[in-house]
């Protein structure tokens, strides 16, 4: 006889068997969605379309009406030379007669999308058929639009998207910065296009300019570098504080700068005044520059002189310091001949205007000859005694006037026949 099955081991099999089913189901819906398959229980709606070429477009990749996906590529099959691209989309959707379709870039790197427009109810339902290539768009690869350019172009523009990638790289955030302002760039984008697409412009000579340009930049990214990293330094400063020290600075720029006037306009005199005490030194300066020969022959002749002066000093030591007790001891017979000078001062200042006069008694009489004669007149003295007479002649010069005053006293030699001087 059997043994029953406790309820708690039925239970636990009953769980075990719902889990087997509901991983069966979701390995199931996984694999179906994997495969491009629909969603059962879901509605959709099934379309074609012909392309001339799709490019690398795969199943399983979107399908978009005015940029929104709504539903995936599920097969791509070739016909007549030309791919026949299935696509489900979801729910229950109206595709009319003049549909259009295009396979469309997703990304650089080659992943493409079908980009779907169902047309309009005037042109009736499309019923099931198939988009016809002439109302389809194909795919544009990018290696066929770069087939256009020269290989020297082509070479270029490899060489500057691996420039701009490797210098890209790390600034994942600053490329994400540019990418949010990049917006409100693109309208200047499309007024330096239509610039550029100007007969007007010189779009050779820009281009040449922008190579000369390039040339002279070209070995100078180090100092580049450095001076972007210094300006994103400064900017960084100006931006403390969001930049409040920087508005009230522009705030009291005008006061400052009415200030920084008036005090030049204060100074001007002064700088008037030193521009001509500059002028008037400059003939100056410039005998100065003329002397520097002569100074910098005076410097090469002078070490000789310098060692004659420096041994005459040195032989001169000891006299002088003979010379210094007999100018101690004559310091009193200066102070007194000081004395006396200053009381002769006054006779000497009331007989200097006789000063030629008296030389001319000394050289009229020879005083100062030594030598006696009998036409000479000597200074003599004579005794008087009472009773006894003098007899003499008359003097000459007993109408002259004694105090005839400063050059007149000799003024007669001319009259008596004298005048040897």
């Amino acid at each position: 006889m059997s043994a029953r099955l406790h309820r708690q081991d039925a239970r636990r099999l009953l769980i075990g068997i719902v889990a087997i089913a509901a991983g069966g189901v979701i390995a199931y819906v996984g694999t179906l969605v994997q495969g491009g398959g629909a969603l059962p229980l879901k509605d959709h709606t099934e379309v074609s379309a012909y392309f001339d070429d799709v490019g690398t477009l795969k199943p399983q990749q979107n399908v978009t009406q005015n940029g929104i996906r709504v539903g995936v590529v599920t097969g791509i099959s070739y016909e007549n030379d030309r791919a026949l691209v299935k696509m489900r989309l979801d729910g229950d959707r109206d595709l009319y007669a003049d549909a259009t379709a295009a396979v469309g870039n997703a990304s650089v790197l080659g992943r493409k999308f079908v980009s779907l427009d169902p047309g309009t109810a005037s042109s009736g339902l499309l019923g099931g058929k198939p988009i016809a290539a002439e109302r389809t768009t194909s795919s544009t690869d990018l290696n066929t639009v770069l087939s256009a350019l020269p290989p020297k172009a082509r070479e270029g523009l490899q060489v500057g998207l691996r420039e701009v990638g490797g210098g890209v790289s790390g600034h994942q955030k600053d490329l994400y910065s540019a990418l949010q302002v990049a917006p409100g760039m693109l309208d200047d984008a499309t007024v330096v296009l239509d610039t550029a697409s100007d007969p007007k412009t010189d779009l050779d000579g820009l281009l040449v300019t922008g190579d000369r340009l390039v040339s002279h930049i070209h070995g100078h990214e180090r100092q580049i570098q450095t001076l972007v990293t210094t300006t994103d330094t400064t900017l960084g400063a100006v931006n403390t504080d969001d930049t409040e020290p920087l508005r009230q600075t522009v705030a009291q720029a005008p006061a400052t700068l009415v200030t920084a006037r008036q005090g030049l306009a204060e100074i001007n005199p002064a700088l008037d005044d030193t521009a001509d005490a500059v002028t008037e030194l400059r003939p100056g300066v410039d005998d100065l520059v003329e002397s520097v020969p002569n100074l910098r022959d005076f410097l090469v002749e002078a070490p000789p002189v310098a060692v004659t002066v420096k041994k005459f000093a040195e032989g001169s030591a000891e006299p002088v310091g003979t010379l210094v007790p007999a100018v101690t001891k004559a310091e009193p017979t200066v102070g007194r001949a000081r004395k006396t000078l200053g009381k002769t001062a006054p006779t000497l200042e009331v007989l200097s205007p006789y000063a030629p006069d008296a030389g001319t008694l000394f050289c009229e009489n020879d005083l100062l000859s030594g030598n006696y004669g009998p036409d000479k007149h000597y200074f003599s003295a004579m005794l008087v005694f009472p009773g006894v007479y003098v007899a003499s002649q008359p003097d000459p010069l007993a109408n002259v006037d004694p105090y005839s005053g400063p050059g007149k006293a000799f003024s007669h030699g001319l009259k008596y026949g004298k005048g040897k001087c």
